[in-house]
């Protein structure tokens, strides 16, 4: 209640319209609280998925990536069409872990470059994570439709150019767990459904899937660059701005489709490509760098909630973005430290403190480095992550 207060007030720098004022405190209401206890941060375990991505990279270098994958991930049988994911076949494969090759109607993922399919276990600062990439926006929009969208043609926007699938059921895993429960764990839950319940990460997977396009459809002209650096730029950008998601999931719990995770995880990956921080730049891709023009093609309408704000709330937001941008540019440059991975977790954990307003307000620098400072001198960071049900640990994962 006090927290909700505290908005009201400070929205109302920016507008005395209640319903406006109304919209944005519920928006921007958004805190992340750590999940796990704070102390010295070491690093990230690795999530259960990982030793079986392993041995999926392993094999993807004799094999091809896709014709890998392919083996494993059922989703990649069938093609991409609409009212797929109602059909007997999907359903039996994707629900019921039936074989694909039993059903006339998994005809296979249709790409146009599957053998330059790349696949690597990226270290991210939140553990390894897998990070599919393809140079072909095709093949990405049909990776992307077929492990998020239930291979349903979704429409996906020029200017997304990676996704972070997470919750996506692999029937290897679940297949494997099967055979190991009840030799192993069969006295310890009422049945398997009990225990895939409690445990989904023994069977749910994430992975990164990434292709190789100007970041957020921004030409390289527009930031003074040469075009196949901005490429290469945009592949390092994109990937390190999915893994900042990443983090906020394993550390807090939670990643959001809201403009507040957007200016954190563009901050982790400009930081990736070039020394500190640049607001012209984010708003570049947010298409509010002419403001009070707004390009509808930016990245910024993506992000403005169910039900979508109304347009005076829609305009105040602008402002508070743009002016939490360029807050965040003074309290970069004011850091001056290497890029070293605590003081990059650091960083990162004092964007996700403050809300929205309170960054983009007159103290908003000040405010940013008082709690940055503070993590450093009390190392309250992350310990290793594991989750509360401590799964990680259990005997199943040896398989």
């Amino acid at each position: 209640m006090k927290h909700q207060a505290h908005l009201h007030n400070s929205l109302k720098v920016y507008t005395r319209q209640a319903a406006w004022i109304e919209e944005l405190s519920t928006y921007l209401n958004i805190q992340f609280s750590p999940k796990v206890n704070r102390g010295t941060f070491t690093h990230f375990a690795d999530e259960p998925q990982i030793k079986t991505w392993e041995q999926y990279v392993a094999e993807a270098k004799n094999d091809g990536a896709f014709t890998t994958l392919k083996k494993y991930l059922v989703q990649l049988h069938f093609p991409i069409e609409e009212g797929i994911s109602q059909s007997e076949a999907y359903r039996a494969v994707t629900r019921k872990g039936k074989n694909p090759n039993d059903f006339v109607k998994a005809l296979g993922l249709r790409l146009n470059q599957p053998d330059a399919l790349d696949l690597q276990l990226y270290p991210s600062l939140a553990g390894r994570i897998p990070v599919l990439q393809t140079a072909n926006r095709a093949d990405f929009v049909a990776l992307v439709r077929a492990l998020s969208c239930r291979n349903e043609p979704i429409p996906i926007p020029e200017s997304v150019g990676a996704a972070m699938i997470k919750g996506l059921n692999n029937w290897h895993r679940l297949k494997m767990l099967r055979s190991n429960w009840q030799s192993k764990l069969g006295n310890h839950y009422r049945s398997f459904q009990d225990y895939l319940h409690k445990h989904q990460c023994l069977y749910q997977d994430r992975l990164i899937v990434l292709s190789r396009i100007p970041y957020s459809n921004v030409a390289a002209h527009k930031l003074g660059l040469d075009h196949e650096d901005w490429l290469d730029k945009s592949v390092q950008l994109r990937l390190a701005h999915e893994c900042a998601h990443y983090f906020t999931l394993r550390y807090f719990g939670q990643m959001n489709s809201h403009l507040h995770d957007e200016l954190i995880a563009d901050y982790l990956g400009l930081k990736t490509i070039i020394p500190h921080f640049k607001a012209d730049w984010f708003l570049h891709f947010m298409g509010l760098e002419d403001y009070p023009k707004v390009r509808k093609d930016g990245r910024f309408f993506h992000y403005l909630g169910k039900p979508a704000l109304s347009e005076g709330a829609r305009t105040i937001l602008q402002e508070i973005v743009i002016n939490a941008a360029h807050n965040i540019e003074v309290f970069d440059k004011k850091i001056d430290r290497p890029n070293l991975p605590f003081s990059l977790i650091n960083s990162l954990l004092t964007i996700c403190h403050f809300n929205l307003v309170d960054i983009a307000s007159g103290k908003g620098v000040s405010r940013l480095f008082q709690y940055y400072e503070y993590l450093n001198r009390n190392q309250v960071l992350a310990k290793s992550v594991v989750q509360k049900d401590r799964s990680f640990k259990e005997p199943l994962e040896s398989y």
